[in-house]
């Protein structure tokens, strides 16, 4: 009887080599650097957004707060020190100062004054609208909060 030799079998590979590791993670490395100008670029603009918003937000307070309390009331934008605030006693004094804090990458500048009055019924005390830049570290305007005679409140961006 003739015997058959049955060559033994290769073993499996049940892990990866070396090199293919090295490619996968170089594809990695590669798509990281790709995306990671976009990821910084996306994460400015939603401190550029915030920050307008949280503006917004303060001057829908202190209208609120003239309507309901039948007082004027008064926010003041301090482009120094990055900061605004609100009260009824017109701009003295302010106690409660929200400031802007997110180093350079933020500044706020309010045109055409840096004070903007609520009167009782709403409205805003100046002619003209105000609007308040969201500006970024080069001085660009990235955002910006408009307030109109009415005292409606808008919120109008990105800006290129």
């Amino acid at each position: 009887m003739r015997q058959f030799f049955r060559p033994t079998p290769m073993q499996s590979s049940n892990g990866f080599t070396t090199i293919e590791m090295t490619v996968v993670v170089f594809i990695i490395m590669i798509l990281a650097a790709l995306a990671l100008p976009s990821y910084s670029q996306w994460r400015q603009n939603v401190a550029y957004r915030d920050t307008a918003r949280h503006v917004m937000s303060e001057l829908r307070q202190a209208r609120s707060q003239a309507i309901a309390s039948d007082t004027t009331q008064c926010v003041e934008f301090d482009g120094v020190k990055q900061r605004f605030g609100f009260n009824n006693n017109n701009c003295i004094a302010i106690s409660n100062w929200t400031t802007v804090d997110l180093g350079s990458q933020v500044t706020i500048s309010s045109i055409p004054t840096s004070t903007i009055l609520f009167a009782p019924t709403g409205i805003v005390s100046s002619a003209q609208t105000s609007t308040v830049f969201i500006l970024d570290a080069s001085g660009n305007k990235r955002f910006y909060v408009q307030v109109n005679q009415t005292g409606r409140i808008l919120v109008q961006g990105p800006l290129r």
